[in-house]
């Protein structure tokens, strides 16, 4: 491996630490919403199901 600065070292694991957060990040909202999209239609189904039992 060649000499290089320990800045230079430090600046590129810093900047793949920051792609790897940033992608977490996208698939962590991605996520997120798919959850609340599932959460939402699962209550829907079940209140149908109350209204007609009442």
């Amino acid at each position: 491996m060649e000499d290089r600065p320990i800045i230079v070292i430090a600046d590129s694991a810093l900047f793949d630490l920051g792609v790897s957060v940033g992608f977490g990040a996208v698939i962590g909202g991605l996520l997120a919403v798919a959850l609340y999209q599932t959460a939402g239609y699962f209550v829907d189904k079940l209140a149908g199901l109350f209204r007609r039992a009442n």
